[in-house]
């Protein structure tokens, strides 16, 4: 005698791997003079388990002085992103220039830590200043110059006059 009978099985995740960063290091360039509340950049991470095993909470830990000048929202997450976000604005002429975070993301009882470097980059937020001076232009008619005819002294403050460009 037999019989036959048909079994289901359901195979259960289990929470056994922590999220990954895409790298150890992420480095995110930011232009000075934004306002507070300006977005640095997003943060991607991946966990292979999935339902509710695969949900990431993300926290910036206190290391450094530095975490008190940018802040993530959890509001910016969708489950694998977060977005870093500027406390004020920064001035690349006054301000540090390199800012480094940790951000952790834990799913569950597992987690990752990631380093996030920040370099504030400098935006042309200043105007040369232009000297006194005369120019005389002694200019023929249907003549063609091939070289300058002239030089306009200018400065700017932060740059050299070679840098300055004219119009």
């Amino acid at each position: 005698m037999s019989s036959m009978v048909k079994v289901s099985i359901q195979v259960l995740d289990l929470n056994d791997n922590p999220p990954k960063f895409e790298n150890d290091t992420l480095v995110f360039n930011f232009p000075e003079n934004l306002p507070s509340g300006s977005k640095v950049g997003t943060v991607y991470v991946t966990d292979p388990d999935i339902g509710k095993n695969s949900q990431v909470k993300f926290k910036m830990l206190e290391a450094g002085e530095d975490s008190k000048y940018f802040f993530i929202d959890d509001a910016t997450s969708n489950g694998n992103t977060v977005a870093i976000f500027s406390r004020r604005e920064f001035d690349y002429e006054v301000d540090r220039r390199n800012y480094q975070l940790v951000l952790r993301a834990e799913s569950s009882n597992l987690r990752s830590d990631v380093v996030v470097k920040i370099k504030l980059t400098d935006v042309n937020d200043n105007y040369p200043i232009m000297k006194d001076f005369d120019i005389i232009f002694n200019n023929r008619i249907d003549e063609y110059f091939s070289e300058p005819i002239a030089y306009v002294p200018a400065e700017g403050k932060y740059c050299r006059v070679n840098d300055l460009p004219y119009n």
